[in-house]
């Protein structure tokens, strides 16, 4: 499966994946969490960016801001491949794997 590992915000932890360190984020800084406009457009061109590159799971790894979450998922829920969002657990320094999205 073609699978694309990233952040959702930039520089919170450092991440590692399979033993490869996750470098790419969604939002590389947000200044306002509020402008919702903003974040939402930040988001279309994301998804706009991988379109076509023939993924079919997006691990996306909680970093940030709840905000800059929903306003991904508000663009993400009409396309069609798989999303896991991965969760920090500050007790392990780990990861922990939530099926979000066509798994069913």
């Amino acid at each position: 499966m073609n699978q694309f590992n990233v952040a959702l915000c930039a520089g919170r932890h450092e991440i590692i994946h399979e033993g490869t360190p996750v470098n790419r984020a969604i939002y590389e800084h947000i200044e306002d969490p509020m402008d919702f406009d903003l974040l939402e457009g930040q988001a279309s061109d994301f998804m706009y960016e991988i379109e076509g590159e023939g993924i079919e799971v997006l691990n996306l790894f909680i970093t940030g801001l709840t905000p800059a979450l929903t306003s991904f998922l508000a663009l993400a829920s009409t396309w069609h491949g798989r999303i896991t969002l991965w969760h920090y657990n500050r007790d392990t320094g780990t990861y922990k794997a939530q099926y979000f999205q066509n798994w069913m």
